[in-house]
């Protein structure tokens, strides 16, 4: 979970800091998608630890490696920040 938090943070600052150099840090568009992105990565994220927590339990009943519950996270954590920055492309 750690890892996914750490993700996040460094996709929001580095999307931020894209927005604000695309955008120019005088633009009032700025802070209308920089809230927006912010919203869209945490409702995301918010989702992927659910669906992270739940592959996990399952994953735990039916007893399988902790690499692989590793592996899992890291590989939903992947799609969401790529879902998330695609979202925010799209947006801008």
């Amino acid at each position: 979970m750690v890892v996914i938090v750490v993700v996040v943070v460094v996709v929001v600052v580095v999307v931020v800091v894209g927005v604000v150099v695309v955008c120019g840090s005088s633009s009032s568009r700025v802070v209308v998608v920089v809230v927006v992105v912010v919203i869209v990565v945490v409702v995301v994220e918010a989702v992927v630890v659910v669906v992270v927590v739940v592959v996990i339990v399952i994953l735990i009943v039916v007893r399988v490696s902790l690499l692989l519950l590793l592996l899992v996270a890291v590989v939903v954590a992947v799609i969401a920040v790529t879902a998330a920055v695609v979202v925010v492309v799209v947006v801008v």
